[in-house]
């Protein structure tokens, strides 16, 4: 079984980062990842299809070519930081499938991962 914390560390390596703190939105942004919370993302979520994911914290999704990242807003930065560093995960990691919101429980760990290793502590 591989090292999830090595495994986050690698694909960070491979972004051609290497120091502390890892601004994450700017390494999505690198990666063609539109992170959008509920409110500005609501139309594209429901021309998707996928309003029924907004029961979640967030969640990503892949469409034309791109990826995005959607999230619940109006909750604590921290709280913020968690679910985006998860989606974040799901990205590294390719577990990206549309809207679907069924992953494996470790899948499921392999993203939280990217949480413990990358969320900004103050």
């Amino acid at each position: 079984m591989k090292s999830r914390r090595r495994a986050v560390w690698n694909w960070v390596k491979r972004q051609g980062l290497c120091d502390l703190p890892i601004d994450y939105r700017k390494l999505l942004q690198a990666n063609r990842v539109q992170v959008i919370d509920y409110v500005d993302g609501r139309e594209a979520i429901t021309k998707l299809g996928l309003s029924a994911m907004m029961k979640h914290h967030g969640f990503i999704t892949k469409a034309d070519e791109r990826t995005y990242i959607f999230f619940e807003p109006g909750r604590s930065k921290g709280e913020e930081n968690c679910t985006i560093l998860h989606e974040t995960g799901h990205f590294a990691e390719r577990h990206t499938r549309p809207g679907s919101g069924a992953y494996t429980e470790e899948q499921e760990q392999d993203a939280q991962e990217y949480v413990y290793e990358l969320n900004p502590t103050p």
